[in-house]
């Protein structure tokens, strides 16, 4: 079972498969609504028989975003099916796999380049559903998507080595890692993941047009009081 997002792809992907090509028990993905309070709740449903669609704003009225989210299962033999249960909720199930990879990409309307009078300070963009079935549709293989997502990080990571004295615990899961950490004691194996987990955070948020922001500590809800702007963030805490 492996998580990733990909910027050569600009997507999301999961992987669940047996290693011995036994069958799977059956899988089901589903979208919940669990957003931030006073968001619109968002329309969940199927775009096809392997894909959710989920839509909704930012506020009312506001920005829009999509979610475009596929599965394919491996062998052949394998069904995928859709059912939208309501307008807020949606799941697809997966039976007799071996290999199941959800794939899912989002946009939004927002267009950094529409803040002017002649689009009237809008900053509204173009409906961005088009543009996401044609990038899940060219998407390749998995296994080529995450040799070039492997590559992009080690690329942007560099030839770095960090040695805290740290023994590897592969076999206690993380979040049992963190509950068992003590303070004035610590753990040098988990502050060397978190450390390097920290690196691959902000890789993944600068591999685009723009650099990564610093509002994600201070700034965890949907508004917040000082307009979530860079300038008074420096101000605040430089």
């Amino acid at each position: 079972d492996l998580t990733f997002c990909s910027n050569p792809t600009q997507a999301c992907f999961q992987r669940i498969n047996t290693t011995d090509a036994s069958t799977l028990p059956i899988v089901t993905y589903a979208y919940s609504v669990a957003a931030e309070s006073g968001i619109p709740v968002p329309t969940i449903s199927c775009f096809d028989n392997s894909t959710l669609q989920i839509t909704g704003t930012a506020s009312d009225p506001g920005m829009a975003f999509e979610i475009l989210a596929r599965v394919a299962a491996q062998p052949s033999t394998a069904s995928v099916s859709c059912a939208a249960s309501g307008s807020s909720n949606a799941t697809l199930t997966v039976s007799g796999a071996n290999d199941a990879v959800i794939t899912w990409v989002g946009d939004t309307n927002y267009d950094m380049n529409a803040g002017d009078a002649a689009h009237n300070f809008t900053f509204q963009g173009a409906d961005p559903h088009p543009e996401l079935v044609t990038l899940l549709n060219a998407i390749e293989s998995y296994d080529n998507v995450r040799a070039a997502h492997v590559a992009d990080y080690n690329n942007a990571l560099g030839d770095f080595d960090l040695q805290l004295g740290q023994i590897p615990d592969l076999d206690t899961p993380t979040d049992q890692l963190k509950a068992q950490y003590e303070t004035d004691v610590g753990d040098v194996y988990l502050e060397w993941v978190l450390f390097h987990y920290a690196r691959y955070l902000l890789v993944s948020s600068s591999r685009g047009t723009l650099p990564a922001n610093l509002q994600g500590k201070w700034a965890k809800d949907a508004s917040n009081p000082w307009s979530a702007g860079e300038p008074i963030y420096r101000a605040r805490y430089s």
